[in-house]
């Protein structure tokens, strides 16, 4: 359930469902779902910008999920490890567990997955083509969340390279589809980059 809640962007609600299923599975000794927890609890501080919180998580989560071989939690990880690189501007480090990423994903047979972190590295390397093939992928499999992250990321990458109409173009689109999932958190977010953007 609190994954639903991160989709519509009521990060509150999923802190709070994250904090509580982690003292259940604590208390259980239950490996993946404290693994899978502490990620969505790491997701969340991302979003709110708290990278060192987000961290601690990730670091736990790693260890747990490297001890059991749990591959689709290990997946997560990457994923956000990948993306708190990205945030903290390095992305050889991003680069790096991208590319992990994208070894589970195909392992796992996953195409929403390994196109996740098939974008992610595109972002890390600064590959627009690559970029664009994945955001086509999100679009063909009609994953409406991953796509709208998935321009919004893009739009990121232009903005640092000073393309503002382009990336102009990639905020809107990933505006209209937050807005059609009603994510709030997402709908702020971009209506305060747009603001940024006019001044």
């Amino acid at each position: 359930m609190a994954n639903v809640y991160v989709i519509e962007g009521r990060l509150d609600t999923a802190f709070t469902n994250y904090t509580e299923s982690l003292k259940i599975f604590e208390q259980i000794n239950h490996p993946r779902y404290k693994a899978s927890n502490m990620n969505g609890l790491a997701a969340i501080f991302l979003e709110l910008n708290k990278i060192d919180k987000a961290k601690a998580y990730l670091n736990k989560a790693l260890e747990i999920s490297h001890n059991t071989q749990d591959q689709e939690v290990l997946f997560d990880t990457m994923i956000l490890m990948t993306k708190t690189s990205l945030i903290e501007g390095n992305t050889a480090k991003g680069k790096s567990f991208a590319q992990k990423a994208l070894e589970i994903g195909k392992r796992l047979g996953r195409k929403y997955k390994e196109t996740m972190a098939s974008l992610l590295l595109g972002i890390a390397e600064d590959n627009e083509d690559k970029i664009k093939k994945n955001i086509v992928t999100f679009k063909n499999l009609g994953l409406k969340y991953y796509l709208a992250e998935g321009y919004y990321f893009y739009s990121k990458l232009l903005l640092k390279h000073a393309k503002k109409k382009e990336a102009r173009k990639y905020l809107k689109k990933s505006q209209n589809l937050f807005k059609d999932i009603g994510n709030e958190h997402y709908i702020r977010k971009l209506e305060a980059i747009f603001r940024e953007l006019v001044n």
